[in-house]
Formats: C-alpha cells, sequence, structure tokens
C-alpha cells in the first residue's frame, strides 16, 4: 500500500503486526539473471508490506464499532434490479437463499465483479472479459530453515533483508519477486504473470514450487494465496442508479504490478462521501454518485490509465527486448520507482544520461518509447477531462475519443 494513500484517506500507516517486512534494499534481474538495478528502500517512501487479511480485521473492527452490521458467511450471488434501477442483491446465505433490498449497493467483490458483470446491458457497465487483462499470481510467507538461508546468502543465490526481482521469466509481463530475512526468520514469494501465459506454459503454483525449491531455505507456510487479478484500466462507468463498483470490480488495479489496495481504500474513501451525500439528500442515482467517478478517474484513474497505456505497448515486446532495456540501462531504477508509487509514466531529465549509452547502441526502442511515451500523456489529459456531471451523451463522446487512444492496443475498449 502507498503510504501517500493512507495519508490521502486519513487512515493511520499500519505498525506492528500489521507489517510483514522492512526491506533495506531491492534489487532488479534481467530475464537472464543479470543484476541491472539497485534501489535503495531509505532514498524513496515506497509502499508498505501489509498482511492484508490482519489489516482486513482490523478495519472491520474499527467498522463494527462505528456501528456497522456486519453479516459473515453471505456471497453475493446476483443483483436485484428494478427497471433502471439497482434495488438489492441476492446472496447464499448459511441458512439459504436470501433477497436483501437496499437504498445503494456497492460491489467489492474483488476480481469476481460479482454484481457488476451482471448488471442489465441498459446499465451501461461494459465490464471487459479478455483474457489478456487478465494475471495470475501467488504468493506465500514462510518460516526458514536457518542454517540453508545462510547458506543461500553465502552463494549468492539471496541476500537478507533485501528483495529481489526477477522480470520476464515467463514471459514479458511476470515476476519473480522474493524477500528474506535471517534476523526476522521469514521468506516471502510472489510470483505473477498473465493467465494466457499459463496456460500455454507453466501453471503459476509449479512456478512456486520449483523456486522454492531451488533456494532450499523455505520452510513452514505462515500465510499466502493465489488467485486470479484483472489489471485493465478501470470502468468507464462505475456507477449506476442505486449501484456503484470499487476496487477490482471496478478495474481500479496497478496495471504495472497487479496489487490493487491502495486503489480499493481510496476509491472507497471517495465513494463513501459520495454516498453519503447522496443518502442524505435522496436517491442515489447515477447523477448523485457521479462525483465519485469523476474525483477518481481525474486523479489516480487518470495515473492507472497511463500506466496501462505503457503496459500494453510492453506486451506488444519479446521478451528479448526486455533483457535489452534492462540490462543496457533504457530502462531505469526511476522506471520501477514509479511504478511501485503510481505516479505517471514519465522520463525525468536527471535519468536521460543513464539511458543515452543504451539508446544509442540499441536506437530501434527510441520511436517506440517515444510513441509510448506520447501515448501515455495522451491517456492521462484525456482522463483529466472525464465528464464533470452525468450526462449520457458527454460520456458516449469520451468514450469515443478514448477507444481512439486505446483501440490499437485493445481487443476490448
Amino acid at each position: 500500500v502507498e503510504q501517500e494513500v493512507l495519508k490521502t484517506i486519513g487512515l493511520p500507516e499500519p505498525e506492528g503486526d500489521l507489517i510483514v517486512y522492512h526491506p533495506e534494499r531491492m534489487r532488479i534481474f534481467s530475464p537472464r539473471g543479470k543484476e541491472c538495478i539497485r534501489i535503495e528502500c531509505r532514498d524513496y517512501e515506497l509502499p508498505i508490506a501489509i498482511h492484508l487479511g490482519r489489516y482486513t480485521q482490523s478495519l472491520l473492527g474499527q467498522a463494527l464499532r462505528s456501528g456497522v452490521h456486519f453479516h459473515g458467511g453471505y456471497r453475493a450471488l446476483a443483483p436485484l434490479c428494478s427497471g433502471p434501477c439497482v434495488c438489492g442483491v441476492r446472496f447464499e446465505t448459511p441458512q439459504g437463499s436470501a433477497d436483501i433490498s437496499a437504498r445503494l449497493v456497492i460491489d467489492a467483490s474483488g476480481h469476481a465483479a460479482v454484481l457488476a458483470r451482471q448488471l442489465p446491458r441498459e446499465y451501461d457497465m461494459r465490464f471487459p472479459e479478455g483474457i489478456e487483462h487478465i494475471v495470475t499470481a501467488q504468493n506465500s510467507l514462510h518460516d526458514i530453515d536457518p542454517g540453508a538461508a545462510r547458506q543461500a546468502v553465502t552463494d549468492g543465490r539471496h541476500a537478507s533483508d533485501e528483495i529481489w526481482n526477477r522480470l520476464g521469466n515467463y514471459g514479458v509481463y511476470s515476476t519473480v519477486f522474493s524477500y528474506l530475512s535471517l534476523e526476522q526468520g521469514i521468506a516471502y514469494t510472489l510470483i505473477g504473470y498473465k493467465e494466457a501465459y499459463a496456460r500455454q506454459n507453466t501453471p503459476v503454483a509449479q512456478a512456486v514450487e520449483r523456486f522454492q525449491q531451488e533456494q532450499g531455505y523455505y520452510a513452514q507456510r505462515r500465510s499466502g494465496g493465489a488467485g486470479l487479478i484483472r489489471i485493465r484500466h478501470s470502468l468507464d462507468k462505475p456507477v449506476a442508479d442505486g449501484f456503484l463498483a470499487i476496487g477490482e470490480a471496478a478495474c481500479q488495479v496497478v496495471p504495472m504490478h497487479a496489487s490493487g489496495v491502495a486503489s480499493s481504500l481510496y476509491a472507497g474513501h471517495l465513494a463513501s462521501e459520495a454516498a453519503a451525500t447522496a443518502l442524505r439528500h435522496g436517491y442515489p442515482s447515477s447523477a448523485a454518485l457521479w462525483p465519485y467517478a469523476v474525483r477518481y478517474q481525474r486523479t489516480r484513474g487518470k495515473v492507472l490509465a497511463a500506466l496501462d497505456a505503457t503496459r500494453l505497448t510492453l506486451d506488444g515486446f519479446a521478451v528479448e527486448d526486455v533483457t535489452t532495456m534492462v540490462e543496457t540501462g533504457i530502462m531505469h531504477r526511476d522506471d520501477i520507482v514509479g511504478g511501485l508509487l503510481v505516479k505517471e509514466p514519465k522520463i525525468g531529465a536527471g535519468s536521460i544520461p543513464a539511458r543515452l549509452g543504451g539508446l544509442l547502441r540499441h536506437p530501434g526502442f527510441l520511436p517506440r518509447l517515444m510513441k509510448m511515451g506520447m501515448l501515455s500523456q495522451e491517456v492521462a489529459h484525456h482522463y483529466g477531462r472525464y465528464p464533470e456531471r452525468y450526462d449520457p451523451q458527454a460520456l458516449a463522446a469520451w468514450r469515443r475519443e478514448k477507444q481512439t487512444l486505446f483501440g490499437p492496443l485493445l481487443k476490448d475498449t
């Protein structure tokens, strides 16, 4: 979770046993295993690694103390609609199926997006389903075998209190991400790549098992999980009459590294403000909920859309291209840090000298990267002009222009 997001929404930074680890540095490796970039974590306000389950329980505890009613064991099945309005949800409960009415329904069901995906066509959600937007990922936190871990450090297979990030091992969009701490006695693994790669080659669970066996120091598993993640830029229209979507149910995941926790926290904050105002003043129509849509799209949505344009462009590169860019310095430390901090993709003047040697040796990358940079800027500018008020015609015009920007990169814009 980016620290800046926590400050923006007014939540205290997690501490104590909510934090998984504090790395001293991050090392970036090319697909051939060559170390190319080193990032000293103390030099940047990098995202916090949290125990998501514990953090969720902590937030739930605060909600319960504020008077929220929590219904454990309920699984959303479908939205209940009356004409143009969402009026409730059908749930599967421990006692059987139940239809529950509500003045406002918020879909926060993650990748399943179980409500947003089932809204009738006239609600105009246009939920994307393409496999090109789907990542499969698995992570796990383990105790370590201390002797084997010390030997791995001696052999140079890892270093203590560092993140090692190996790019491109399973395709252009892939990461093998690990952390080891001899002092804490823990080891962490996160491997993720496009679902299309997994279907063609290696299931992600197999990749995780292979990596941990090769490292040789992973012992008892403490926690972890696996699943699919949708990395496409956010829904054009995340609201309807009596309804709004947040988080991955609204495609609000960071395209560069497939994390959606910070986006969900931020979107939830904006959604709660818009929802409270709409409910106080009457019916939560699309127009009444629109401030949530416009505030999100013109801020974080704008940045994530620009990053998605970069991601989709890089999808057209070969692994050999990624290897060249990382190993020659064309891909710079600033690109990695900017992705982690969720900043608009830009090449700062300070990084140009470091990139120049690689570009002079491989000039064919220059026009491709310039085109990618211009597209990202155009996308960000377009999202900055998201319609101020709910107007179906204005939204349709905005969508058409967005389609001209993303059209060459996407099958479903």
